[in-house]
């Protein structure tokens, strides 16, 4: 089976509005991670459905940016959201199990 992925620009404020918008269509939640980059931190994003992968990029989160939890529509991403917390200082918040 092949998969087409594609890499999507999303702002900060749109995500869990797109995150709802991806649960209310069927996909499923893969992953989060987060990655330095040379303007604070990047996250990552992924779902699939059908053979299709969608990985979103929340580009540059800066110290003291709060970032909306997902946990709410995708209970699984409460382990990746803790990890950019943990180990990257991202400011997640609302993390339904922590």
């Amino acid at each position: 089976m092949t998969f087409e992925q594609r890499f999507i620009d999303l702002p900060l404020s749109g995500l869990h509005r797109e995150a709802s918008v991806m649960k209310a269509e069927g996909w499923r939640f893969i992953q989060t991670h987060a990655v330095f980059a040379d303007e604070g931190v990047d996250l990552y994003y992924s779902f699939m459905k059908s053979g299709e992968v969608r990985n979103y990029r929340v580009a540059g989160v800066q110290k003291g940016m709060e970032v909306p939890s997902i946990t709410d529509l995708f209970l699984a991403a409460f382990v990746f959201e803790n990890e950019a917390r943990e180990l990257f200082g991202v400011d997640m918040r609302d993390i339904a199990i922590d």
